[in-house]
């Protein structure tokens, strides 16, 4: 009975069941309390406070969650952003011209807080393609170290999953087999004749 309930003490505990983030609700949820924050500040200041406490905790609270709790199932490599942040951008667009409609019928079109509002629309969609223009590029290449770095370090279990066709020209992979064979040729006869052949 003793060797028993020692067998059963030395069983591993079972691993629980992963907990993964549903990235398309919690960043709709953030989205959500950012564009109604913007929409109704004007109107309604005193929201805020709370609005910064919510973010402040949010971040503290999805940063425990990412390091402790959530289990790693793929890497999005910054690619939600992207959408995330126009997202922000046409809401705060048109939660301002929202406003600016607003003000227009209570102080008229020509006061200044609609003229401010129009000028903040404008202001809001510049930013965004200011940002999609000066910082995009550089969110969509791979810097050439850091390419390196990852070579230098990636398993062979990697490397063997590789294709044989990833680096294939995509125009040869359209091609038939006859017609790769026509440009291959006369490649191939050149390099037999070498650089000093006589012609």
């Amino acid at each position: 009975e003793e060797a028993d309930g020692q067998a059963e003490a030395a069983e591993p505990e079972p691993e629980p069941n992963p907990v993964y983030c549903y990235f398309a609700s919690e960043v709709t949820n953030i989205n959500i309390v950012f564009v109604l924050a913007l929409m109704y500040c004007v109107v309604a200041p005193i929201m805020m406070p709370a609005c910064f406490m919510y973010f402040g905790l949010a971040f503290s609270v999805y940063k425990w969650l990412f390091v402790h709790v959530y289990t790693k199932q793929y890497d999005l490599m910054g690619e939600t952003w992207y959408a995330c942040f126009w997202g922000l951008i046409v809401g705060a667009g048109f939660g301002t011209l929202s406003l600016a409609g607003l003000a227009a019928i209570q102080k008229g079109s020509k006061s200044p807080e609609c003229i401010a509002l129009w000028v903040l629309t404008f202001a809001v969609m510049v930013f965004g393609f200011h940002c999609q223009k000066t910082f995009m590029p550089f969110c969509s290449v791979l810097p050439y170290r850091a390419a390196v770095l990852a070579d230098e370090t990636a398993s062979k279990e990697v490397v063997h999953g590789f294709a044989s066709d990833y680096y294939r020209d995509p125009i040869l992979s359209e091609m038939t087999e006859k017609e790769t064979r026509e440009i291959l040729t006369p490649m191939s006869d050149s390099e037999s004749e070498g650089p000093c052949a006589s012609p």
